[in-house]
């Protein structure tokens, strides 16, 4: 035991060394070209959890009083030490947090900029409040976060204004955007702002984004940072005039991710003003947009005449600054009982026509139509307006094809509508059958940028503690916070969710209490259908989970075959009838997707390379004499580590406590207090 502990900590210790060596070349060509700055300002490396320094500029080692030296390779919380823990901002850590989270997803176009007001300790013990602004960039494929400081004042405390904080904002920006430019220029990187031509005529506007906003999928997904905590903070706009068609403009998106902390419609709509890096592109709140006719949020409309923002104070906004419609005008706002639900899946179509009627469409249903008295004008040019705010969290544009004439791609726009809410009705049935399964399952949709989850059992949400709303349309990472994973196992994990080829390893993970448990996973993709015009599939990745944790050998499952074949029966059910429900009405979505008589399971499979664990100088003999050669099948046996003896012989030898865990494909590994043997059959 002590011996394969001491492995444990050489393979450690070399993934430090190589993490470290990694580190040195990031700062001898990247970092290095902060030294001579006078401005304020460090660069972390994005790809690690602790973020390490990897250069500095010389105005913010005269700040903190270290020299670039001291603080390389540490994480900045070490001006931290010494500050009082009632001066510290917990709600501002945590946001830190995710957002360097975020940072490390390798489909990020764009995050934005995230600022906060910090006491920090200087090298001679004196404390200063710290305002830095903290934004996000690629060079060389790495994800690096780059941050910019002002020195508000000595001591722990400052206040500020409104007023004040917008100009420390901006001053930071303008030195975070010129020492970004500046590391672009001196590594040769270069910067794509956006697609050349998207598929949805346009992305959404990266250059300047709010605090709270992530976009994704090279900028045609939108998803807000932290929405348990904040309902908007997401707006975002086209960054191209929307197409004018002979009916108007129109545009749509498909909802990616959900949450039930607030309930509301996204708010969709369009605006003459055209989307600029400049300090007034956001209004205080979405309604106020200048220049702008809006949908949404409580099944409302709003229209802004003037081009300038208005300033929302403590009142009701008049009639005459914002004009506003209800499908309720005469119920107050918080007793309000939504009539229009938002679900992952659900596709949004925005219309604008030119008689002047302002229409949302879900999933090809009109949901609200309301007349503005406000023809768009045909000379003019309209952006995109999205507020992904309240239910919604993660969004993508709809792709549109078609000819040049308005028809035409009016036509083409109601086929994609038609495409997804086809897609989008399979999905309910998944979601049906999953619901009330008595196993544990998890189902992502890997078309969506992320892989997010869109289907989860009862069992699931007990086994992790947390709930189905919390979850539902973000990755299952969430459950690997703060866990022990090695490279190769989180290459495999990888591999399945991009490709749908077998995975089947016990991992360490972590429920929402925090207590650690040891996780079961049998994971793999199911081909439901295809796309009858493109022959594109539709598949969807399934997995089977189940806490292993000390369990007796014969309650732990050996495989998960047959509930595998027994959950995608009740898929392929509830999917055809979700389908044939849809054809009763409507006399052409049917014909967008064709579910297989059969499901078929991916047949890919994942290699992982081949690796013995020896005990000593001897390998593990092979179970039964078998050719190790001529075999490729394996089993790891894992055994309570206490528990485990080494014969002369180099034989593992199990006592009466010692339990076979799980049928496994993968390599000899420790995972947490139990020890795995790698036997070749």
């Amino acid at each position: 035991l002590l011996l394969f502990r001491a492995m444990d900590c050489g393979r450690r210790s070399v993934a430090m060394d190589d993490s470290t060596e990694v580190q040195r070349q990031l700062y001898n060509t990247i970092g290095i070209h902060l030294n001579s700055l006078p401005e304020c300002a460090v660069l972390t490396d994005g790809s690690l959890t602790d973020h390490p320094i990897i250069g500095a500029t010389a105005g913010f080692a005269e700040l903190t009083g270290y020299s670039v030296e001291e603080m390389l390779y540490r994480n900045c919380r070490f001006m931290l030490e010494g500050v009082p823990g009632t001066a510290i901002s917990k709600s501002a850590r945590t946001n830190i947090k995710d957002f360097c989270a975020q940072c490390r997803n390798e489909t990020v176009a764009a995050i934005g900029e995230l600022a906060s007001v910090q006491p920090n300790r200087r090298k001679d013990g004196s404390h200063f409040v710290n305002f830095f602004l903290i934004g996000h960039l690629r060079i060389q494929g790495k994800p690096l976060i780059l941050g910019s400081t002002i020195n508000l004042s000595e001591g722990l405390y400052t206040e500020m204004s409104a007023v004040q904080w917008r100009a420390a904002w901006e001053e930071s920006r303008i030195t975070f955007k010129k020492i970004r430019d500046h590391l672009f220029t001196v590594s040769g990187t270069q910067v794509e702002r956006s697609l050349g031509n998207p598929p949805s005529g346009f992305a959404f506007y990266r250059d300047r984004l709010q605090d709270h906003c992530l976009l994704l999928n090279d900028g045609l997904s939108a998803v807000r940072r932290e929405p348990h905590q904040l309902a908007q903070h997401c707006l975002v706009f086209g960054d191209r005039p929307v197409e004018q068609t002979s009916l108007g403009y129109s545009f749509g998106v498909r909802i990616d991710r959900v949450i039930s902390t607030f309930v509301g419609l996204p708010v969709f709509g369009f605006t003459k003003r055209e989307p600029q890096d400049k300090p007034w592109l956001y209004p205080d709140v979405v309604r106020c947009l200048g220049g702008s006719v809006l949908i949404g949020g409580c099944e409302e409309a709003f229209a802004r005449d003037k081009l300038e923002h208005y300033v929302m104070g403590f009142s009701t906004p008049p009639q005459t600054e914002i004009q506003t419609w209800s499908r309720q005008p005469d119920v107050p706002l918080h007793k309000r009982h939504l009539q229009t639900s938002v679900e992952v899946g659900d596709v949004f179509h925005c219309m604008w026509l030119h008689s002047g009627q302002l229409q949302l469409f879900r999933n090809g249903e009109r949901v609200l139509d309301f007349d503005v008295a406000r023809p768009p004008d045909r000379n003019q040019d309209y952006y995109a307006v999205v507020d992904v705010s309240f239910t919604a969290c993660g969004v993508t544009l709809l792709p549109l094809s078609g000819g040049s004439d308005g028809d035409v791609r009016e036509a083409a726009a109601q086929k994609t509508i038609g495409r997804l809410v086809s897609q989008a009705a399979i999905e309910r049935g998944i979601r049906a059958a999953v619901v009330d399964c008595r196993d544990c399952v998890t189902v992502a949709d890997p078309s969506c940028a992320d892989c997010p989850l869109m289907a989860m059992s009862a069992s699931f949400e007990e086994m992790s503690g947390f709930a189905k709303q919390e979850v539902i349309g973000s990755n299952c990472r969430f459950i690997n916070k703060n866990c022990s994973i090695d490279a190769e196992t989180r290459t495999r994990l990888r591999e399945s969710a991009r490709t749908g080829c077998h995975f089947k390893d016990v991992l360490q993970n972590r429920r929402k209490s925090g207590e650690l448990f040891q996780n079961l996973i049998d994971m793999r993709g199911i081909v439901l259908g295809y796309n009858v015009r493109t022959r594109e599939s539709l598949w969807f990745l399934v997995a089977v989970q189940a806490d292993v944790s000390g369990l007796n050998e014969e309650y732990i499952p050996v495989d998960h075959d047959a509930s595998m074949n027994e959950l995608v029966k009740n898929i392929h059910e509830a999917a055809a009838k979700e389908l044939a429900m849809l054809s009763e009405v409507s006399d052409a979505d049917e014909d967008w997707w064709r579910l297989l008589e059969n499901p078929s399971w991916i047949k890919v499979e994942a290699v992982p390379e081949r690796q013995e664990l020896s005990i000593e100088d001897g390998a593990v003999p092979a179970a039964g004499g078998g050719d190790r050669a001529n075999d490729s099948d394996f089993v790891t046996i894992a055994v309570d580590a206490p528990e485990v003896r080494v014969s002369d012989s180099h034989q593992p030898m199990f006592t009466k406590r010692s339990k076979i865990a799980a049928l496994l494909t993968g390599g000899a590994t420790l995972i947490g207090g139990v020890l795995a043997y790698q036997l070749f059959l």
